[in-house]
């Protein structure tokens, strides 16, 4: 079995037909040897992913024109770090910090300060102390 990646999800369809099965752990589709190189060129051949005003692009229910998600999957998205995707702690989601401490750069502590932890662990004296 031969892993295929990319953007599959627009030809699926025509991968299940190959043989293939979506392996979730890898996050691939894995199809038969002799069947590779076909689902390759459907994943190359595949259109790109349009993003339709009014249609949500995770669940495809309608939303507000403007919008490209609807309200209940743009929730989901909140309360998780930007970067890595850990979820935020509630102190964090209520004041519209977007970052887990990982992924941060000391924000204004960096600049001089307070003391503070960098992403090593190592500790960081500030002017303040």
């Amino acid at each position: 079995m031969t892993a295929i990646v990319g953007n599959t999800y627009p030809v699926r369809e025509k991968i299940k037909q190959l043989g293939g099965k979506w392996d979730a752990e890898r996050k691939a589709w894995m199809v038969p040897d002799g069947r590779a190189s076909e689902a390759r060129s459907l994943v190359e051949h595949a259109p790109a992913e349009q993003r339709t005003p009014g249609k949500c692009a995770k669940c495809g229910r309608s939303c507000k024109p403007q919008y490209t998600l609807c309200y209940g999957c743009a929730q989901n998205a909140r309360g998780k770090c930007a970067k890595c995707g850990d979820e935020l702690d509630d102190w964090k989601k209520r004041h519209a910090i977007r970052l887990c401490l990982e992924c941060r750069d000391g924000g204004s502590r960096a600049h001089g300060g307070q003391s503070y932890y960098d992403r090593s662990g190592n500790f960081v004296l500030g002017d303040d102390d």
